[in-house]
């Protein structure tokens, strides 16, 4: 359908919907580890498109292709220029979701102290969106937990780990959940709650 919609758009003679369907289509293709041979034409757009939302997602769609493909640090400077296109548009989804993947890769490289400030933009961007966003918010919570626990703030980790685990649990999202209780696991191992670690392991 996004295929189609790129057609459409360019007998239309409509570059930027054409652009953004697009990177709509890398979006699916990236799910499908098969996103890394669309990076020639993202870059392309990031380069000649003017429209920020636009540049937006074609930095967004190669820093996720770079990310699977393995390239971390080229996936890192592309997470950047999101997050900057993210601020230039005020766009809290927009912002919440570009620095939540620069705090993921800052993870790869341990650079906590970047991971930390990423995630807390992050959940403060989550304050402008409205409920359909809680499973989000809560991943970023639980990553933020992960960077408290391996900088010393065992307690304050698994605070905020166990309150994720909490959300996305009360609004079903068991897809996303075993992420969390890996971390859950990991932190209650540090702190010697040996029988809440294999709980949340064996869950």
């Amino acid at each position: 359908l996004y295929a189609e919609a790129v057609e459409e758009a360019h007998q239309r003679g409509d570059q930027d919907s054409a652009d953004r369907a697009f990177c709509n289509r890398c979006s699916v293709l990236v799910e499908l580890d098969r996103g890394a041979d669309q990076i020639p034409k993202l870059k392309e757009i990031l380069l000649r498109s003017s429209n920020t939302r636009n540049r937006f997602h074609a930095a967004y769609c190669t820093a996720v292709a770079y990310d699977v493909s393995g390239e971390s640090d080229k996936a890192q400077g592309y997470a950047d220029r999101a997050a900057g296109f993210a601020d230039e548009l005020g766009d809290a989804v927009s912002a919440s979701r570009s620095l939540n993947l620069v705090g993921n890769l800052s993870i790869r490289a341990s650079n906590f102290a970047e991971a930390e400030s990423a995630f807390c933009k992050s959940l403060e961007a989550h304050k402008e969106l409205d409920g359909h966003h809680r499973m989000t918010e809560a991943q970023v919570r639980d990553n933020l937990g992960y960077v408290m626990m391996c900088t010393d703030r065992l307690l304050d980790g698994i605070e905020l780990c166990e309150s994720a685990r909490s959300e996305l649990e009360r609004i079903g999202a068991d897809h996303y959940l075993y992420e969390t209780l890996q971390d859950l696991c990991y932190g209650h191992l540090l702190a010697d709650n040996l029988d809440r670690a294999r709980e949340c392991g064996e869950k």
